[in-house]
C-alpha cells in the first residue's frame, strides 16, 4: 500500500468518490398502491453532434439535440388510469437548430392497455401540437384505439415540424385498464422508450422522400451504474479487510 494510503484514507477517497459519482435514476417508473396523485417522473434524453441513434444515424446537424418528459400520475377510477404528459425540446439555440422539432416521443408498458381518451391538457396554455396519441406495434405502426398494446406514441406536429427547441407542450390521456389490472393491488411498469426528432435541411440527413429522423433512446447510462457497483465493492473488501 502506498505510503499515507492506509485503509482510513482509502475509505475516505472512496466515499467522496462515491458522492461525486451520479447515479442515474432508472428510466421505468410503477404505479402501485403506494402512488399518489400528483406524483410524477421525469426522463431526460441526449443525442450529442456526431453521435449515432438508436437506428445508426449520424447525428450531423452540428450541435447536440436533447429533450425530456415528465408524467404526472392523475389517478384511476378502477377501470381507466390517467396521466399528464409534458413533453420539451431542450435542445440549444445556436442559430441553426429552429427546425430541428421534437416529432414524436414513445414508452412501453408491461401490460397491454387500449387508450381510452387524449387531449391538451385543460389547466395549461401550451402549444398545442401533439395532434395524436395511440397505440403501435413493434414496428412503430399506429393501431386501432380498440386494439389493446404494450406501445404507446405521443406525435408532434404543426406549422414548424413538432416541437421546436424551447417549446414544449403538456396534454392528458387516460388508458383502459385490463380486466385482470388493478393499480391498488398490482403494480403496473411504463418505459420510456425513444424520441424521435425530424432536422430539416440544410441541418439533417436527406432520405428518400425527405429529412432522415433522428430516434433518440432513453437509456439507463449503465457506465455510472457500473462505476459505482465497483467502488461499493471496494469500500466492502476494504471494511471487511480482506
Amino acid at each position: 500500500m502506498p505510503k499515507g494510503m492506509n485503509k482510513a484514507n482509502i475509505l475516505r477517497i472512496a466515499a467522496i468518490v462515491l458522492a461525486c459519482v451520479h447515479f442515474p435514476v432508472a428510466n421505468a417508473f410503477v404505479i402501485d398502491s403506494s402512488t399518489n396523485v400528483g406524483d410524477t417522473f421525469d426522463v431526460s434524453w441526449e443525442l450529442l453532434s456526431g453521435a449515432s441513434d438508436a437506428g445508426g444515424i449520424i447525428n450531423n446537424t452540428g450541435f447536440d439535440i436533447s429533450g425530456g418528459a415528465t408524467f404526472e400520475y392523475l389517478g384511476t377510477d378502477g377501470t381507466e388510469i390517467g396521466f399528464e404528459l409534458t413533453l420539451s425540446n431542450t435542445t440549444g439555440s445556436p442559430s441553426n437548430s429552429a427546425n430541428t422539432g421534437l416529432i414524436g416521443f414513445g414508452f412501453g408498458t408491461d401490460a397491454n392497455f387500449t387508450v381510452a381518451s387524449w387531449g391538451d391538457s385543460p389547466s395549461v396554455t401550451d402549444t398545442d401540437k401533439i395532434v395524436s396519441f395511440t397505440g403501435t406495434n413493434s414496428s412503430g405502426v399506429p393501431t386501432s384505439p380498440s386494439t389493446p398494446t404494450n406501445r404507446f406514441y405521443a406525435t408532434a406536429g404543426g406549422g414548424s415540424g413538432g416541437l421546436a427547441p424551447g417549446e414544449s407542450d403538456v396534454f392528458e390521456f387516460k388508458l383502459k385498464l385490463p380486466d385482470v389490472i388493478a393499480p391498488t393491488t398490482q403494480p403496473i411498469t411504463f418505459n420510456p422508450l425513444e424520441a424521435v426528432y425530424l432536422p430539416q435541411p440544410p441541418n439533417g440527413t436527406s432520405g428518400v422522400g425527405g429529412p432522415e429522423p433522428l430516434r433518440v433512446a432513453v437509456p439507463v447510462p449503465g457506465t455510472l451504474v457500473l462505476i459505482g457497483a465497483g467502488l461499493i465493492m471496494i469500500r466492502r473488501r476494504l471494511l471487511a479487510g480482506t
